[in-house]
């Protein structure tokens, strides 16, 4: 849970006060961290709801981690 919560903590600061931010190494462990809280969810949602906050993630992530992989493959 540190990633996540460190990750939302620079972003918090970076959007709300306009602290700068560096740009972060990848992590695996902030996916495997997403991976426990979508488990997580599976116990507390079912049905159509569930597949919907699913849906919904798995597109942010993906949003998140696509431009991500790009940007640190650019050559400087």
């Amino acid at each position: 849970m540190d990633s996540v919560v460190l990750l939302n903590a620079k972003l918090y600061d970076y959007i709300i006060n306009g602290v700068g931010m560096e740009q972060l190494p990848k992590n695996e462990h902030f996916w495997e961290e997403l991976s426990y809280f979508i488990d997580n969810w599976h116990t507390k949602l079912t049905g159509a709801n569930f597949l919907h906050v699913f849906m919904y993630v798995s597109v942010v992530a993906n949003d998140i981690n696509g431009p991500a992989e790009a940007l640190r493959n650019f050559p400087p």
